[in-house]
């Protein structure tokens, strides 16, 4: 039953990170469209593209790998 909260608060945590990061994006995005006019600019979607990028790779080699990775014996945790 502890694993399970463990590894329920980690997600929320995870999730929580990543909608951040997301806001964090689309509010950089808007405030380049304002500061030009309404256009976007290419170095602002790149960045943008960059962040999205790192973020996805994080999350795959940091949470995803390691559970298609993982050893099906018990779990030290529970």
């Amino acid at each position: 039953m502890t694993a399970w909260v463990i590894l329920i608060a980690v997600a929320v945590a995870v999730v929580g990170v990543i909608v951040k990061v997301g806001v964090d994006v689309a509010r950089d995005l808007r405030e380049d469209r304002e500061a030009h006019g309404g256009r976007q600019t290419v170095a602002a979607a790149r960045r943008a593209w960059w962040i999205i990028g790192i973020v996805l790779l994080l999350v795959l080699l940091l949470i995803v790998l390691p559970l298609l990775l993982a050893d099906d014996s018990e779990s030290p945790l529970g």
